[in-house]
């Protein structure tokens, strides 16, 4: 059994691709016990090496997730780092108000498959009945 890991706001983790590489992501808000908004960034990565902030660009998505995906090493803890965005531009918070009620969050496997679609190792529908569902949970400068 693997050894539990935290992640709280500031940390940094690599969310798998399916050609086997990884891309940076961090946590920005634990909104919920247990969901977590994260910044997904257009950064390759290797697990175990520090990442280069300086060269990281602005998100293309701000989604929520279980934050399971990284407590149980789904996607590997790289450290801990400043918030790289402001968590104000995600779509959670706009339910900040009224306790998040409204507010959603998805599984780890749509934001792997969301990563794929972004680079082109994989469909944008891969949902049958849900079209445009991926393309939604980008940030609007990258539709």
């Amino acid at each position: 059994m693997s050894k539990r890991v935290k992640a709280g706001e500031g940390t940094l983790f690599a969310i798998p691709r399916t050609d086997g590489k990884f891309i940076l992501g961090q946590v920005l808000q634990e909104w919920m016990p247990g969901a977590i908004c994260i910044a997904v960034f257009d950064c390759l990565v290797t697990p175990g090496i520090p990442a280069n902030l300086s060269s990281v660009a602005g998100p293309f998505s701000l989604p929520s997730v279980s934050k399971s995906e990284i407590t149980k090493g789904h996607w590997p803890v790289m450290g801990d780092s400043d918030l790289l965005t402001d968590v104000r531009r995600a779509p959670h918070y706009e339910f900040e108000k009224s306790g998040f009620l409204g507010a959603s969050w998805h599984s780890g496997a749509i934001i792997e498959k969301l990563v794929d679609a972004y680079y082109g190792l994989d469909t944008w529908e891969p949902y049958p009945g849900r079209v445009g569902f991926l393309k939604s949970l980008l940030l609007p400068a990258h539709h």
